[in-house]
C-alpha cells in the first residue's frame, strides 16, 4: 500500500478563531502534520529559524500585528525559498492580495471559504 507522505504546516492569524477553524478542517486528515499556529508573523517566522523540521508550507493572514503576512512571506522566502507560501486575508483590496504574490505567495484565499484553502492544500502536490 502506498504509503503518503505527510505534510508540514505552519499557520499565521491573530485571531485564535481561525486557529480552531484551521484545526477543525485538519482533523481527520492524517496526512497533514500542523506543527505550529501562531499569532503573527514574527512569531511564524522565528518558529521555522529554530525550528527542527522545516515546513513544507505556511498558511499566512495578510494583516497581523508585529510582522504582517506580506512582509513574513519576503523573509520566509529569503531563506527558506521552497516552503510554500499561501496568503489567508478577509481584505478585499486586489493590491494587498497582489503584494503578497509578489512576496512569495503561491496563491491568496479568501477567509470566507476555509474550505478553498484546504481543498487546494489536499490536492497540491507537495514531493
Amino acid at each position: 500500500m502506498l504509503e503518503l507522505k505527510r505534510i508540514n504546516v505552519l499557520f499565521a492569524d491573530d485571531s485564535e478563531i481561525y486557529h480552531l477553524l484551521f484545526k477543525a478542517f485538519l482533523r481527520g486528515k492524517e496526512h497533514f502534520n500542523l506543527m505550529h499556529c501562531a499569532i503573527n508573523g514574527k512569531f511564524l517566522v522565528d518558529y521555522i529559524f529554530h525550528s527542527a523540521v522545516v515546513p513544507d508550507v505556511c498558511v499566512l493572514d495578510l494583516h497581523m500585528p508585529v510582522l504582517n503576512g506580506i512582509d513574513a512571506c519576503q523573509q520566509i522566502k529569503r531563506y527558506f525559498p521552497h516552503i510554500i507560501l499561501l496568503g489567508f486575508t478577509s481584505s478585499s483590496d486586489d493590491r494587498e492580495k497582489e503584494e503578497m504574490i509578489n512576496a512569495g505567495a503561491q496563491r491568496v484565499f479568501p477567509k470566507e471559504n476555509l474550505k478553498e484553502l484546504i481543498d487546494y492544500l489536499e490536492k497540491a502536490s507537495f514531493n
